[in-house]
């Protein structure tokens, strides 16, 4: 879910029981990664092994300048993702972000 009203906020729904849940509460803060078709069997692997028991970090993790979480290196696009609150919706949690920076390799403002 997105929003752009100040702050703008994007919206992620996780398990308590996984390893990224983990982090993302010790941390208060994650990134958000955009695949390109040249890596989307690396990509299909983030979802279908757990990271808690596997690395499946297979390609190259880039430790952020601006919140204390990796993104990955081969990606064009990362939002760098400070969290704000996290809502109890049962086994999941809700947990909203606000906007910390968008980095998209050879883009220029205009």
């Amino acid at each position: 879910m997105l929003s752009f009203r100040p702050p703008p906020c994007v919206s992620v729904s996780l398990r308590k029981a996984t390893y990224s849940y983990a982090g993302i509460m010790e941390n208060r803060a994650f990134t958000i990664s955009t695949t390109s078709e040249a890596y989307l069997k690396q990509t299909d692997n983030f979802g279908t092994a757990g990271g808690r028991d596997e690395d499946k970090f297979c390609l190259t993790p880039v430790r952020s300048k601006l919140v204390p979480a990796p993104y990955v290196g081969e990606f064009p696009v990362v939002l760098e993702r400070k969290l704000l609150h996290n809502f109890d919706i049962g086994l999941h949690t809700l947990q909203e972000n606000s906007w910390i920076s968008k980095s998209v390799p050879g883009y220029q403002s205009r």
